[in-house]
């Protein structure tokens, strides 16, 4: 976002000296919108995307999250991550869910972070990015506590993770920004593999 990129290049570098040699503060949102966009092209970000990804299948809502991940994380980090590998090797879900891996700063989660990947992972998925076999629908409406549902909409399911027990069921379902408990949801498409509210199934989204 301008607005936040602008505050951080200020508090680092003072109100005396022009950004990148040509833009003086206070800066205007078009100035500030040409010294994100400087930022982008000296970075190389957009470069770094393109020059690493081998997925034909990339499309825009997809290219834009991970120039936004590499903008934050820099080109190496990039480079060396799994997201990159299952990218590659056209598994774009499991390629969006290693976004939410990087929220750790100096070794501790930042809630910022979090944030910042969960909005980058709802736009790579934004277009198609993420199939998914898997669908649900809810039956009790106040179960979601993450978003508003119409009254027994069919859901994409992204993943299924382990957490607290609800009435004897540990799985919660990834649907839209969060996660859901499957005690709540009716699996109405997939059944199979992870995609199942059983307690028996242990296999992973990885295997969709």
């Amino acid at each position: 976002h301008p607005d936040h990129r602008v505050r951080s290049r200020l508090s680092r570098l003072g109100l005396h000296c022009p950004l990148n040699g040509r833009y003086w503060v206070p800066l205007s949102l078009a100035d500030g919108q040409s010294l994100l966009a400087d930022d982008l092209v000296y970075g190389n970000y957009e470069g770094c995307v393109r020059t690493y990804n081998a997925f034909a299948g990339l499309n825009a809502d997809m290219f834009s999250a991970l120039v936004s991940f590499t903008f934050n994380l820099g080109c190496g980090n990039f480079q060396i991550s799994a997201l990159l590998e299952y990218l590659n090797a056209g598994n774009t879900l499991a390629a969006s869910l290693e976004l939410r891996k990087w929220i750790n700063a100096g070794g501790q989660p930042l809630l910022g972070l979090a944030r910042r990947r969960e909005s980058e992972r709802q736009l790579f998925c934004a277009s198609g990015g993420c199939p998914t076999s898997c669908r649900a629908r809810d039956p009790n409406l106040g179960a979601f506590i993450v978003a508003v549902y119409d009254e027994w909409v069919n859901l994409p399911v992204f993943e299924r993770v382990v957490g607290d027990d609800v009435f004897g069921n540990p799985y919660w379902f990834l649907v839209g920004p969060g996660y859901v408990s499957a005690a709540y949801m009716e699996v109405t498409e997939g059944h199979g593999g992870w995609c199942s509210t059983t307690l028996a199934s242990n296999a992973t989204s990885n295997q969709v």
